[in-house]
């Protein structure tokens, strides 16, 4: 059974009524993920594609089970490069524990943080409060699935989204993604300086989260001999995650370890 935000002494009923949304046609809302992408949902709606979101908080242990199904089949319809999108919005989480989340499972689909991301609101303009809840809606705007669950496997959501005009594609790197993997960063762990190797930019500006997603750190650095430094030495022990911004967007997230 779903894992419920509903206190447990909420009857049977209640509970099963609210583990799905109880919309029949689609608010709209804005989101930004932990990437710092903007995602509208009507502009996906009117440009003729379907929207698969993933009602979800990370240490739900249903969500966590499920998780990797939703991956594969974000894989399996070209990685929001398709006529299929997804966007899983969390009821609790902030960017700092999506970020080390996905990084340490994998997972690439656009995670949204409850409070500045967004997510809490669409949970509450959707009315749902069991998770995971999975729906899908058609370009039309109609909620054509309102609780894909149980989901004992990928195939549970590729036969629901395919019967409704879902399209398979596989995945294409953007450009992107190319430049980014030419990012290199040291020495990790690091006490003092850590050094970040971007050979395509001139100019980074830099933002430091703990593990509780507070920034510590954020500065404008120009490259020296092809390198950014960063100075951490006045930072506490501890696990940080750094984005690296170019023009407002994030084209690198890292993590280091201060030691």
């Amino acid at each position: 059974m779903k894992k419920t935000i509903l206190s447990l002494v909420v009857g049977f009923f209640v509970f099963s009524a609210m583990a799905q949304t109880t919309l029949n046609t689609a608010e709209d809302f804005t989101v930004t993920d932990t990437k710092g992408v903007t995602h509208n949902l009507f502009t996906y709606l009117n440009a003729g594609k379907f929207v698969c979101i993933d009602f979800f908080y990370k240490d739900c242990p249903p969500c966590a089970a499920t998780a990797p199904y939703y991956q594969t089949t974000f894989e399996h319809y070209g990685c929001n490069q398709g006529n299929v999108i997804f966007i899983a919005v969390s009821s609790q989480d902030n960017d700092a524990t999506l970020i080390a989340y996905a990084d340490s499972k994998g997972y690439t689909y656009p995670m949204v943080n409850s409070s500045a991301g967004g997510g809490l609101a669409v949970h509450n303009l959707y009315n749902v409060t069991a998770t995971p809840t999975y729906i899908l809606i058609k370009p039309d705007k109609s909620i054509v699935e309102k609780d894909i669950y149980p989901v004992p496997n990928a195939q549970t959501f590729i036969t629901k989204i395919t019967g409704y005009g879902g399209i398979a594609q596989a995945c294409v790197s953007s450009v992107n993604e190319n430049t980014k993997a030419n990012i290199v960063s040291y020495p990790n762990p690091a006490e003092n300086s850590f050094f970040v190797n971007a050979p395509n930019y001139q100019k980074l500006q830099f933002e430091m989260m703990d593990v509780l997603g507070k920034i510590v750190y954020k500065q404008e650095i120009n490259a020296q001999g092809g390198l950014f430094e960063l100075n951490i030495s006045s930072l506490h022990q501890g696990i940080y995650l750094i984005r690296c911004i170019s023009n407002s967007e994030i084209i690198e997230t890292l993590k280091v370890l201060k030691k």
